[in-house]
Parts: C-alpha cells; sequence; structure tokens
C-alpha cells in the first residue's frame, strides 16, 4: 500500500531515497498519510543544472533539470566564483540538514553554456547516471 507524503512532510527526502517514517492515525480513509522521519540512504547526491547568479549578490543556485528535484541547490560564493550566470553544471549535494533550507552543494564539473550542444548533450548523459569517460584500461582495451 501507498503512503502519500505531502510535501511539507518530505524532511530532505527525494525521489528514490531510503527513509523512515511516520504513519498518521487514519480515521476511515482511503489512503494513509505520514511524515518522513529521516532519510537513511540517499538515491542521488549528483544533479545536472543550470547556474542561477543572483544580480549583485554573491549569492548563486543550481536549478535542477531534474523536475524531481524540488528545490534549488545553493553554492557558496567560493564555488559560484567558478561558473557564470545560465552555464550547465553537475553539482554534488554535500550538506542538507534543514528542510527549510536548500541543500548545499559543490560543482564536480562545468559542462559549458546553456543552449550549447555539447554542453546539453553531456548534461543528458550525466544526468541519466552515466559517465562520459572511462578509466584508462576500458578506453584501450575499447581501441583493440
Amino acid at each position: 500500500m501507498d503512503i502519500q507524503i505531502e510535501p511539507q512532510f518530505l524532511n530532505t527526502a527525494l525521489h528514490g531515497d531510503e527513509v523512515e517514517f511516520f504513519v498518521f492515525p487514519q480515521i476511515e480513509k482511503e489512503r494513509l498519510d505520514g511524515e518522513i522521519i529521516r532519510v537513511l540512504w540517499r538515491a542521488k547526491m549528483e544533479f545536472v543544472g543550470t547556474v542561477d547568479k543572483r544580480k549583485g549578490s554573491a549569492i548563486s543556485f543550481i536549478v535542477p533539470d531534474d523536475k524531481r528535484m524540488y528545490t534549488d541547490i545553493f553554492i557558496s560564493p567560493a564555488e559560484s566564483g567558478r561558473v557564470r550566470n545560465n552555464w550547465k553544471v553537475l553539482v554534488r549535494i554535500i550538506k542538507w540538514d534543514d528542510p527549510k533550507k536548500n541543500p548545499e552543494g559543490r560543482i564536480v564539473k562545468v559542462l559549458g553554456k546553456k543552449g550549447d550542444n555539447d554542453a546539453e548533450m553531456e548534461s543528458i548523459v550525466l544526468e541519466k547516471g552515466f559517465q562520459m569517460k572511462f578509466p584508462p584500461k576500458v578506453e584501450k582495451e575499447a581501441e583493440l
């Protein structure tokens, strides 16, 4: 049976995460409602997205391409100095303790300007969990 979790009760859970939850007492309802208590295991830590630099501020966010990621990812001023507005990046969540705040991320890879063919192609590949590069041993074997 499915348990319905309303957005305000997600805590910091994301699609596919393994979680501990609480089921609210039911009064003759068709569905079960609940709340996420804590995330036990993250299904996904890296997201592809677009840099959104706030004008006149050192604050930047990454707007994820994955619509199941329901919040933007905060990037520190030091991290944000590496990229420009509207660039595509791969970002890793490094901290997210408070559901009332955005997760904090670190840029893993700069992909290029949004709309650029190479950046968009690599974005799709990385968002689906594939890697663009293989270990040298695999590359050498593929040449044979």
